[in-house]
């Protein structure tokens, strides 16, 4: 079943199938090269993006700190590392880089 009609059936569900799904990992390396195409595209077509410059800055400082083969939520753990804090829901879910 499509996410689509997972969410057409049942919204609720909606969570329970992204948190199902097959865990996918990318690296940073890799999201800032993509990230990067995607920031020039809409600069030659004229597409303002507000947060893609920061968006691109996080990653590109995240893959110098951990390394451009590590996985993609490390974009996040930068922020947490740099604020002291743990942005995780309560409750015993793996932390997003052990994942």
């Amino acid at each position: 079943m499509s996410y689509g009609a997972i969410w057409a059936n049942s919204p609720a569900a909606w969570e329970t199938a992204l948190l199902r799904a097959p865990r996918v990992h990318r690296s940073l390396g890799l999201c800032a090269k993509d990230i990067s195409l995607c920031e020039n595209l809409a600069k030659q077509e004229g597409v303002p993006t507000p947060i893609g410059p920061k968006v691109a800055e996080q990653f590109r400082l995240a893959a110098a700190a951990y390394g451009e083969q590590t996985a993609q939520l490390y974009a996040v753990k930068l922020i947490e590392d740099e604020a002291g804090a743990e942005l995780r829901l309560q409750g015993g879910f793996t932390p997003h880089w052990e994942a």
